[in-house]
């Protein structure tokens, strides 16, 4: 039996890149939740609230928890929880372009804050840390 040097050392800190990672998808988390009761709170003053408003109530507390699963999978080296905040980053950045002519200034920042995340979790450190081996490179034919 071979010893693999590549892979983390079970009890080990995380990399840098899965730190960053795992903060990101915490203040998602936090901002989902808190976006939700904030809707939440301004519907009760909206004589007649919209049902896109409706549904970004429901959906928000989803998606809260979502990252929340994805960010403690995560912590604990789960290959699921990388691939779902893969997904996460993928959904959060595609709405925030969806949104660019209505909201310019949040929208670009979101498209940054997902790309980062997204950065961070495909990097090798994350699949490392999640126990995938490293990707090898063929050389092209």
């Amino acid at each position: 039996m071979e010893l693999d040097e590549t892979a983390p050392v079970r009890g080990a800190n995380p990399p840098a890149k899965v730190v960053t990672a795992l903060v990101l998808m915490w203040i998602n988390a936090a901002g989902a939740a808190l976006g939700s009761a904030l809707i939440r709170a301004g519907m009760d003053d909206a004589p007649a609230s919209g049902d896109l408003l409706r549904a970004q109530v429901f959906l928000l507390p989803v998606v809260a928890f979502a990252y929340a699963a994805a960010a403690t999978g995560l912590h604990k080296r789960k290959n699921w929880a990388r691939i779902i905040g893969l997904v996460l980053a993928v959904i959060a950045s595609a709405t925030a372009l969806l949104r660019l002519p209505d909201i310019p200034p949040g929208s670009v920042l979101a498209v940054i804050w997902s790309a980062a995340v997204f950065a961070m979790l495909i990097s090798a450190d994350a699949r490392a840390w999640c126990g995938l081996a490293p990707r090898v490179r063929r050389a092209g034919t």
